[in-house]
Order: C-alpha cells, then sequence, then structure tokens
C-alpha cells in the first residue's frame, strides 16, 4: 500500500513539473504600450552650440601705417571676422625667419588675438580647411595675422599664424585681393579706438611674447541693467540634467549649502542659490583618456545638460596627466566680465573638469539674463594713462607682477538684477582685479589733464 503512495506521489510531481515546465516556456507577459505621458521630460533652459560658437577673439586690432586701432567687439563684430575667415581658402604653408616672424614693423592688416592656444583641427574649421589637402605644420595658435604682402609674387594677403606658446609660426597664401581684404574692416572705421603696445612681463626667450595693447585715448562705453530668471526653475531644470533617475535622488541641507545626491553625483546649490557646484566620482584607477579635447568634452557635456545660457565664450583650457580643465567665461555685446561685486568667479564663468574620459566637475551660475534694462547709459571710460598714474600711486600693485591689462565688464549683482559696468582691469598671479580709478584723477582725464 505504502508502495502504491509512493509511486502516486512521484508521478504526480512528475505531472506538476511537466506542466510548469509547459507554462515558462509559452509564458508572454502582457507589456503596456507606453504613451507620452510615461516618459521623462527633461527641461532644457538653454540652447546648443557649437565649438565655433565658443571661439572667441580677446582682442582684434588694426595695423595701419604707422598706427594701431582697437577693434571694438560690440554688436557681433568679432563674430562677422571669424565668419570672414571662413571664406578664406589657403593654398600653401611655409615657414619664415624669427625675426621676421615676430616683427610687426611695416605690418598692414589685421591681427587677431586669442585668449588661450587654439588646436590645429579647430584652425580648419576656422578657415575653409576641412576638406583640403594642406597640413598646418602646428600644433596650436594664440594669434593670426592678415596682412598685405607687398614682397610676394605669388599673394596679396597673406596669413600668418603664431605660436606664443611653441615660439613658431607658419604663413599661408590666400586668393584674398587688396580690396577684398580692406573690406573685412573698413566698415568698423568708426567703431575703432587707438591703441599702444604697453610693456609688461617679458619672455627673453620668447620672440612671440603676447603684446599688450592698451587704449589711448577715453572712451565711451556702453552700461547694461539686465533683469534674472527665477533660479528656482533653473535649480529643477539642472537636478533633472545632471542625474539619470531624479526620483532617486535625496536632499537635505549641509550647513547653508542645499546638496543634492544619488550616491554617485553630488550637486550643491550655494552662493543662496546662485551657483551650481556638481561633482561625480571617479574611480581613482581609472586610467583611460579620450582622445577629444577637454574643450570639446565640455561643449558637448553642457550641450547635453540643461544647455548653454547668456553669451559665454572660451577663455582657458588645460589639460595633464591628471586633470583637464576648461573655462568659460561670460561675455556682454562682446566684451569679458572680468570681476563682481560678490567676489566670485563662478558667477560669470563656468568651469569643468576631466579624469579620464569623464567629466567630474561642473561649476556655473544658475542664474542667467532676461530683459535688458536701460539700455542707452553710457560710462565715460578713462585712458590707460589715468590707469597708469593710478598703479603708480598705489603701494598694494606691484608694477613688475601685472601679466595684462584688459578693458572688460564690472558685474554688479543685485537681487534681481544685474548691472555691468565697463572697467579698467589688471592681471596679477593669474587673477584679474579691477583698478579703482578715484574721482580726481578721472575728472583730470576728461578735463584734459593728460595726454
Amino acid at each position: 500500500m505504502i508502495e502504491h503512495i509512493k509511486t502516486a506521489t512521484l508521478w504526480l510531481l512528475i505531472c506538476t513539473s511537466i506542466i510548469l515546465t509547459w507554462m515558462i516556456w509559452t509564458y508572454q507577459p502582457e507589456y503596456r504600450i507606453l504613451g507620452e505621458s510615461d516618459y521623462i521630460e527633461r527641461e532644457i533652459i538653454g540652447e546648443e552650440r557649437s565649438l565655433l560658437d565658443v571661439i572667441h577673439p580677446e582682442k582684434v586690432i588694426i595695423h595701419e601705417d604707422d598706427q594701431s586701432f582697437w577693434l571694438h567687439p560690440f554688436e557681433g563684430a568679432y563674430e562677422n571676422i571669424l565668419n570672414q575667415l571662413r571664406r578664406i581658402r589657403l593654398d600653401y604653408f611655409y615657414s619664415g625667419s624669427d625675426v621676421y616672424g615676430s616683427s610687426m614693423s611695416g605690418i598692414q592688416g589685421l591681427e587677431i588675438i586669442f585668449p588661450d592656444q587654439l588646436q590645429r583641427d579647430w584652425i580648419y574649421m576656422l578657415f575653409d580647411m576641412e576638406d583640403s589637402e594642406q597640413v598646418l605644420p602646428m600644433e596650436s595658435v594664440d594669434r593670426i595675422l592678415l596682412f598685405m604682402n607687398n614682397q610676394s609674387s605669388q599673394t596679396e594677403v597673406s596669413v600668418r599664424f603664431v605660436s606664443s606658446h611653441n615660439n613658431e609660426f607658419y604663413q599661408a597664401n590666400t586668393g584674398l585681393s587688396v580690396n577684398q581684404f580692406k573690406a573685412f574692416y573698413n566698415e568698423y572705421v568708426d567703431n575703432r579706438t587707438e591703441v599702444n603696445v604697453y610693456p609688461l612681463q617679458t619672455n627673453t626667450r620668447n620672440i612671440f611674447s603676447k603684446r599688450n595693447y592698451v587704449p589711448i585715448e577715453t572712451m565711451d562705453l556702453k552700461r547694461y541693467t539686465f533683469l534674472i530668471n527665477s533660479v528656482e526653475d533653473a535649480q529643477e531644470a539642472f537636478l533633472q540634467a545632471l542625474f539619470n533617475d531624479p526620483e532617486l535622488v535625496r536632499n537635505y541641507f549641509q550647513g547653508n549649502q542645499e546638496v543634492y545626491t544619488d550616491g554617485n553625483r553630488m550637486m550643491n546649490v550655494v552662493e543662496n542659490g546662485n551657483v551650481l557646484q556638481y561633482v561625480h566620482s571617479t574611480s581613482l584607477t581609472q586610467s583611460e583618456r579620450s582622445e577629444r579635447s577637454i574643450v570639446e568634452a565640455s561643449i558637448d557635456f553642457i550641450n547635453g545638460h540643461a544647455g548653454w545660457t547668456d553669451q559665454y565664450k572660451l577663455a582657458s583650457w588645460s589639460e595633464t596627466t591628471f586633470n583637464d580643465r576648461a573655462t568659460f567665461r561670460m561675455h556682454v555685446d562682446g566684451l569679458p566680465i572680468m570681476g563682481t561685486n560678490v567676489n566670485r568667479t563662478e558667477f560669470y564663468t563656468m568651469e569643468l573638469a576631466r579624469q579620464g574620459s569623464r567629466i567630474s566637475e561642473y561649476i556655473r551660475p544658475i542664474f542667467h539674463l532676461e530683459e535688458e534694462l536701460h539700455g542707452l547709459e553710457r560710462t565715460s571710460l578713462p585712458s590707460f594713462q589715468v590707469v597708469l598714474n593710478v598703479i603708480d600711486e598705489n603701494e598694494a600693485i606691484e608694477k613688475e607682477l601685472i601679466e595684462d591689462v584688459a578693458v572688460g565688464y564690472y558685474m554688479r549683482k543685485q537681487t534681481s538684477l544685474i548691472i555691468f559696468e565697463p572697467a579698467w582691469f589688471i592681471q596679477e598671479r593669474g587673477i584679474w582685479r579691477r583698478v579703482d580709478i578715484r574721482d580726481d584723477l578721472l575728472q583730470g582725464s576728461l578735463g584734459g589733464g593728460t595726454e
């Protein structure tokens, strides 16, 4: 009897196993068709931009006879100049002597100065060279000269590419006529200021050292006032853009900082909600490096994470064994923002870092400009001679440590608006600071007290 029960139980288990196996093989789940409401909609607060959109000259200098003029960057003048470059096809590259390459004597044309090195591939994009068989024998360029070449029988206008970093230059012929070339800048004859070269720190080993051009005249420049956007709306947009699944993000306060994290990524909102600090932890053993530059990787990252706001241009970049960094600086009507009353560069720069092939750090302002107010206000900016007087009288400024002098905008940040005032700046140890010009010196300048 017991044997019959065991046999029946065994057959029951075998049949059950067969049935369950068949059900597993033939099972087909009912997938629900996702509608539009099932997708997470990521808010975009800015636009996508390309490399050419963020390359911007630091200065464009017009050399005419024995005079030099700073071409004002206002109303898209520098963008128009770069657009003209893309129509120029280069025919032949050759090197020249060091003395010839460094000399500006007798140059008639344009000197385009960039804030940092441009890679060779970027130069191909600036000119009509993307499909060309010509190869520029330089890795990087920071200055481009277009000039009338009276000594050549092959071309009327030449282009000279200079690298102060590598202490070299190469030259190329163009198909431009002198009349075509003059049309590049003749339309800006009323939008320029005469400049002189002011010698600052020099490197005797580098014959291609950067030239510091300073205006010798008083200038009337525009003063801007802008309303800014709602910080809260932008903060939510970045939260969605920087985290794969915002629902997994925890939120807490650490002191006066609001922190968001999903365990791998962390987003801090600091400076009363005005500045975003994003960190993506990277393994210390990560050795894979991207073949793309940090600049191109940063542009793609910003494009894919809420986009670009306002006018940011490439200011500097560096690549080392352990860390790559790129900085983009806000511009207003072509002039860079170089200081602020809150004394934090994060209010007008975007800085990204990369370790291996991953963007590991992203710092930027959350707010962006909206409506412009009081657009007709202007400010009189004194000549460089007045600035020089201030430098000579100020014991806190060590003249021999000054690396650069420039005109830019000073940002006055208020609760709901920002004022941009033109000002003089000096650079010491890589840091820009505004020159505080006293009213008596300024009145002396405006009254004709200085030449």
